[in-house]
């Protein structure tokens, strides 16, 4: 018999119930794409609580980045930039200690 081959999609997708993330880094940017160098739609705060909606990652890097949603916004993170929770409720926490400067 012969073998068939396993085709696999160009970005292999990683999938995740809903879960939260928060910004740990004083600036983080929301790209268009899974590239820091592609169009910035937004820059966030540390502490801004984000909705994870899929993650991915990137083969060229081996890096996962997460496709978010905020207020009026969608797009992609680094997620070496965010911490993932997961409900509100925790992100909500740690949202605030970012805030008070504990990490």
């Amino acid at each position: 018999m012969a073998e068939v081959p396993i085709q696999l999609p160009p970005t292999p997708i990683i999938s995740n119930d809903q879960s939260w993330a928060v910004v740990t880094e004083s600036y983080l940017k929301v790209t268009t794409e899974m590239d820091r160098n592609s169009q910035v739609l937004a820059t966030l705060r540390k502490g801004t609580i984000l909705e994870i909606l899929s993650s991915q990652i990137d083969r060229e890097t081996g890096g996962i980045w997460y496709r978010v949603r905020g207020d009026n916004l969608n797009g992609w993170v680094n997620s070496v930039s965010v911490k993932q929770f997961e409900n509100r409720e925790q992100a909500e926490t740690a949202s605030l200690e970012a805030d008070r400067g504990k990490d």
